[in-house]
């Protein structure tokens, strides 16, 4: 195999398991309206990003992005903390963005100062490259997916009630900041998988959007998160697609799919609901 594809299968297959854990997840953020914080985790996104390309450029022998899975998960926490603590989630959550976006600040500065290639690779991660998951990272990648799938088939019902109707989880003795903790590690490890196939920037649109058209479509649940992930996976392996044959931006390619995609749905439902 040469090396040209085995970029592409390499970028097709992390295409295929971000897409099976974001498209599972998206319907379950639109409905227990946790949409501000998948679009607001952006910033944390970034950070973990950054943070793992600059430890690797420091020497630290760890792949990039099992350190960013990482300070992912140090900024679920926070959130998690402190919405436990008693402050608003949306609170929470625009203080640890505020948190990231200093970190962003900092480590970029001193990323392009130690790495010729850094300021590339910061763009690399906000727009997507197909260059950006090596096949080290595919395997932390495929671990991260299957370790999503997993928690969420075994605790779904858990995360909806308390999302849905938390005092009635504390007066049936289901451990709430657990399970909002465990769902908002879901939604932020998620987004990273994204990030490392689409860039940082469309990868909350593609969380976020297939749960929108999906619950546009049909109110079960179950066939909810099914068309969402058919939808996902469609979209993001052409997308990947159309970015190798075109030179465009992963980004680009599956954005172009995701807009046609989800106006298609929106003017069906129009025409036959009127709404």
């Amino acid at each position: 195999m040469n090396f040209a594809m085995e970029i592409l299968l390499t970028a097709l297959t992390g295409g295929i398991f971000a897409s099976l854990t974001s498209g599972a997840l998206s319907p379950f953020i639109i409905l227990t309206k946790n949409t501000f914080f998948a679009i607001e985790m952006v910033h944390a996104i970034i950070a973990a990003g950054i943070v793992g390309s600059l430890a690797t450029a420091l020497g630290l022998k760890a792949p990039p992005l099992a350190i960013a899975t990482i300070v992912v998960l140090l900024f679920v926490i926070l959130v998690s903390e402190l919405d436990r603590r008693g402050l608003p989630s949306d609170t929470a959550v625009g203080i640890v963005a505020f948190t990231a976006a200093l970190i962003v600040a900092i480590a970029s500065y001193i990323y392009i100062k130690v790495d010729p290639t850094g300021a590339s690779n910061i763009v690399s991660l906000l727009i997507g490259s197909l260059l950006l998951l090596t096949p080290s990272d595919l395997k932390i990648l495929i671990g991260i997916s299957a370790v999503i799938i997993l928690i969420f088939y075994l605790y779904w019902r858990e995360i909806v009630y308390v999302n849905f109707d938390p005092e009635w989880s504390k007066v049936s003795g289901v451990r709430l900041h657990l399970y909002k903790t465990l769902f908002y590690s879901l939604v932020g490890l998620s987004s990273l998988a994204l990030t490392y196939t689409v860039g940082v920037f469309l990868a909350h649109i593609v969380l976020v959007a297939p749960g929108v058209s999906a619950s546009r479509t049909t109110k079960n649940l179950s066939r909810m998160a099914l068309l969402s992930v058919i939808g996902t996976l469609a979209t993001m392996e052409a997308g990947i697609c159309i970015s190798w044959f075109s030179g465009l931006p992963p980004a680009a390619g599956v954005g172009i799919i995701l807009g046609s995609l989800t106006s298609v749905v929106w003017i069906m439902r129009y025409l036959s609901h009127g709404v």
